[in-house]
């Protein structure tokens, strides 16, 4: 869109960031101070406004509030009078971002569409003397414009195909800007950070194996606990501990403790037993002693494999009681499809469904609808042994037992197939 003369008060438009940068810096008596380098916002609103802008000049980077700008005239930056008196040495602030140096060219996460894309421009609005970031183009065109050859391509493509091709532009409030920077990175966060938080953690997983490694790490940094716990259970085993180091011990166990219990013995396996014994001081005494007993099993064996999340109900306990059971957690379904029932002593007695439950009455005591012999899986069964088993029974989940018979952990479908065939989990 052009740019022509107009005052910033009056007018209402749209102008691209690459159609500001490098214009001559001029004041109303003619005095030329330079060329835009870059333009500054500070992130806290959904549309940041232009705070600053910075002007490379003889006397070398100066920066100058936004309210000494006047307007735009081509590829002039109209300064107001006395504006040359406000300018100083460029001193960049950690709470800001410098969208030519951080964010044109760079990787961003459309939180919209769930994937990365380059950001080959900024589209501003100009409204009441101020500049709002409002879309990043990611388009072809974008990259077309910035060699100044928007309008001979449109009007190739329009002589040819009769077509001009569009803008691509993503909404700022869905974008998630990531810097280079992994010191600053904390502090560059668009307020759009429920947006990422929002994605399922397997996109999440899928975007973060493709950026840089300080990409990745700004971005695992970012997101609540119970997120990069979900995120870290799906993202490649090579990148898990790296990940986990990047976010300090305390915020590490955590996340541990909110992982899956197997996901995070896993983890812990693969980690330098210090390191492992560190972590797992800093959580709670009962998801300790739990994380130890996973790792107590042997690599490959039923033990090492199950999760120690499962619902259990004593034999006197209602359907009611059961059913309130499994609405106070948060598990997967292959965890939560079937209800186990114990003895005092953790003997593992019956088994019962969903449908069960629902099926009787609220006052029904599940020793009257449970199968009193489920199917079950010795603790040191080999992993072959716990896929024959799945392929027999045709369950989602089946229980692990001890030698007395005693409830110890369930092992799910999914975890049954990928022990053996790790490119299931990809």
């Amino acid at each position: 869109m052009s740019t022509s003369a107009y005052p910033m008060d009056v007018l209402k438009m749209f102008v691209f960031l690459t159609e500001v940068l490098d214009a001559r810096a001029v004041t109303p008596d003619g005095g030329h101070h330079g060329k835009v380098h870059d333009l500054i916002i500070q992130l806290g609103e959904i549309y940041p406004r232009v705070t600053t802008v910075v002007l490379k000049s003889r006397r070398g980077l100066m920066q100058l509030d936004w309210s000494g700008v006047e307007g735009l005239n081509g590829k002039e930056l109209r300064l107001r009078a006395g504006a040359e008196d406000q300018m100083v040495p460029f001193n960049p602030q950690t709470q800001h971002i410098q969208l030519r140096r951080e964010i044109l060219d760079k990787q961003i996460v459309d939180t919209h569409g769930a994937k990365l894309e380059r950001v080959n421009d900024l589209h501003f609005l100009v409204a009441e003397r101020e500049l709002r970031v409002v879309h990043v183009d990611v388009g072809f065109r974008g990259l077309v414009r910035r060699l100044g050859l928007a309008r001979a391509f449109d009007a190739f493509t329009d002589w040819l195909f009769s077509y001009t091709v569009p803008d691509h532009l993503v909404s700022w409030k869905f974008v998630q800007p990531l810097v280079s920077d992994p010191g600053a990175a904390a502090l560059k966060i668009n307020v759009t950070q429920r947006k990422l938080n929002d994605l399922h953690p397997s996109d999440l997983a899928d975007i973060m194996e493709d950026l840089n490694i300080h990409q990745r790490q700004a971005m695992f940094r970012s997101l609540d606990v119970e997120t990069a716990a979900e995120t870290l259970e799906e993202v490649d085993e090579k990148l898990q501990i790296p990940l986990l180091e990047s976010v300090g011990e305390e915020m590490a166990a955590d996340i541990l403790e909110e992982m899956a219990p197997d996901e995070a013995a896993d983890l812990l396996q693969d980690m330098p037993e210090s390191d492992a014994e560190s972590l797992m001081e800093d959580m709670e005494s009962e998801r300790r002693e739990e994380l130890r007993e996973l790792l107590s099993y042997p690599e490959g064996s039923a033990g090492a494999l199950m999760t120690t999340e499962f619902v259990s109900v004593e034999k006197h306990q209602t359907a009611s009681h059961a059913l309130d059971r499994i609405r106070a957690i948060d598990q997967p379904l292959e965890s939560s499809a079937y209800v186990f029932v114990i003895d005092r002593d953790e003997t593992l007695r019956g088994a019962l469904t969903i449908v069960d439950l629902l099926r009787a009455t609220s006052d029904t005591p599940v020793s009257e609808i449970m199968e009193t012999h489920p199917k079950t899986i010795p603790l040191d069964a080999d992993h072959q042994e716990v896929v024959s088993a799945f392929a027999k029974y045709d369950f989602l989940a089946l229980p692990v037992v001890d030698e007395g018979g005693h409830l110890k952990g369930l092992i799910t479908l999914k975890d049954a197939v990928s022990a053996v065939s790790p490119e299931f989990d990809q």
